[in-house]
């Protein structure tokens, strides 16, 4: 029966026999038999002197001529768990890797499906934008897109609401809508009529912006005494508020050196602006054309070409916001068109100039000018 220290170095330890038969892969019957002298293989013996930590010779002495035998068993065990726990550790590595790897597909995942979701929001609301755009150019809508300095931004509001008030009382009883919408210093007066309405309508806006530049009589925009007493005092409350804007910016904007144009220029300018950005093609060409009737050939030619242009010019510009998120948007077209447009209008400022031309048909032709500058810019 060999004898053994397995016992002592165990309760030394203080491991009891559960815990190494656990150690060493066995049974606590097992443990008990080996500790009392039965015969145990050299593996078993290496897993005990593993388990206790206690050399082979302290653990076994009396079995001198098993020690390189179990010796060569323990550093067997030792190197095969050293391998299995670096494999296991790799296994780890390589699964918290994964774990890293899913997570971080994960959230690409998300923010795909965000940046999806913001492609499909922008999408639609582009497409809203296209068909409300499609919308104003049908035939029964009156566009007009006009563009405020800020001291004339309040004055024309109130312009423009003047004439809703005036449309609303003419034609009460007809669904003539009026909308008035407001981006930065753009301002946009749609007007929508019935089919049949719209040549009447327009006038009647052509007729309202000849009161406001001081070319028309107010009493011709209604007969109803309340309402030109109205729109007078809205008038009024026009030019109050346009002077009152305009000290506010001198006084923020003024220098020693500046020099500042005088107020009664400044208010003709916006009159006349509001007017031309208002009115329709037909009322200028009915107006400056027939002044024209009669005069010199090729100025009738060169103001035909000219209105001509600036009608295509527009129609670009409605494609180009249409389409302006698209690849294809015909700017070569837009640039050849002004081109022509400043050479024409070069043209047509040597016959004002010109000796011989009479001043009707010089200012005829300013207005035209005029007229064109006005539809490029706005």
């Amino acid at each position: 029966m060999p004898v053994n220290e397995i016992r002592t170095f165990r309760l030394r330890s203080r491991i009891d026999k559960k815990q190494l038969a656990q150690a060493i892969g066995s049974t606590t019957s097992r443990v008990t038999s080996i500790e009392n002298g039965a015969t145990a293989t050299p593996e078993e013996l290496a897993q005990i002197a593993i388990a206790l930590s206690t050399p082979i010779d302290e653990l076994y002495p009396n079995n001198q001529s098993d020690w390189q035998d179990i010796e060569r068993k323990r550093q067997y065990i030792e190197i095969q768990r050293n391998i299995d726990l670096e494999e296991a550790q790799r296994q780890a590595e390589e699964h918290q890797k994964l774990q890293a790897d899913i997570a971080k597909r994960r959230t690409q995942k998300q923010n795909l499906s965000k940046h999806l979701k913001r492609i499909e929001a922008d999408h639609e609301a582009k497409l809203r934008e296209h068909e409300e755009l499609e919308d104003l150019l049908t035939k029964n809508r009156i566009l007009r897109e006009l563009n405020f300095p800020p001291e004339f931004h309040e004055a024309g509001i109130t312009i423009l609401q003047g004439f809703v008030k005036l449309i609303k009382h003419k034609y009460g009883n007809t669904k003539v809508g009026v909308t008035i919408k407001q981006t930065g210093s753009k301002v946009v007066l749609i007007i929508t009529a019935p089919d049949g309405k719209v040549e009447e309508v327009e006038e009647f806006l052509d007729q309202y912006t000849d009161v406001v530049r001081g070319a028309g009589d107010i009493a011709t925009l209604s007969d109803d005494p309340i309402a030109i007493l109205e729109l007078k005092s809205q008038l009024e409350t026009a030019r109050s508020k346009y002077q009152q804007q305009r000290d506010i910016n001198l006084l923020l904007k003024n220098t020693h050196n500046q020099r500042i144009q005088s107020l009664e220029s400044q208010l003709e300018w916006f009159k006349n602006h509001l007017a031309l950005s208002m009115e329709s093609s037909g009322h200028v060409l009915n107006n400056v054309l027939a002044r024209m009737e009669g005069q010199d050939q090729r100025v009738g030619e060169l103001a035909q070409k000219l209105v001509e242009l600036v009608s295509e010019h527009q129609v670009v510009n409605a494609k180009l916001l249409a389409l302006k998120n698209s690849s294809v948007v015909g700017e070569p077209k837009a640039k050849h068109t002004d081109k022509a447009t400043e050479k024409t209008i070069e043209e047509l400022n040597k016959f004002v100039v010109k000796e011989g031309v009479g001043r009707g048909l010089a200012d005829a032709i300013q207005k035209l000018i005029a007229w064109a500058a006005t539809h490029l810019i706005g």
